[in-house]
């Protein structure tokens, strides 16, 4: 289950544990201090992204299998900063697709980060793998 909540918020997963845990809307808005029907969008929010990473993993069935195995291919510098610069900008794309606006004095910073989809995340981690071997900015702001 784990794995099927990786990309949702802190809030996401607590409020989606306490659901499991057998607990209402009301106990877990309690429990979070927070509207009744922020818990209920929270437990939706979370149960949506176990859907997509379900989705995806169906899709990619016979892929998964090996889905994790690395890849034994090199690359020039050149190529993984093409590589880097493309995926900067999908994630850009992706971003404003979806509206996501970023603010640094916002502790969850992306406000809309539950609309993204699964390809997101996984896209968003290859750039910040890609930036760190080539030694070059990866925070997203």
């Amino acid at each position: 289950m784990e794995d099927n909540l990786k990309y949702a918020t802190d809030r996401e997963k607590e409020a989606y544990q306490y659901y499991q845990a057998g607990m209402s809307y009301e106990k877990i808005s309690k429990q979070m201090n927070i509207s009744k029907s922020r818990a209920g969008q929270l437990v939706r929010s979370s149960k949506k992204r176990i859907r997509a990473y379900e989705a995806h993993c169906e899709l990619h069935k016979k892929e998964m299998e090996t889905f994790n195995q690395p890849l034994n291919i090199s690359i020039s510098k050149g190529e993984g900063n093409l590589m880097y610069e493309l995926l900067y900008q999908r994630i850009k794309d992706l971003e404003k697709e979806y509206k996501i606006k970023h603010d640094i004095t916002n502790p969850y910073r992306e406000a809309n980060k539950s609309k993204l989809p699964y390809e997101y995340f996984l896209i968003r981690d290859l750039y910040e793998r890609i930036a760190k071997i080539l030694d070059k900015p990866h925070n997203l702001i």
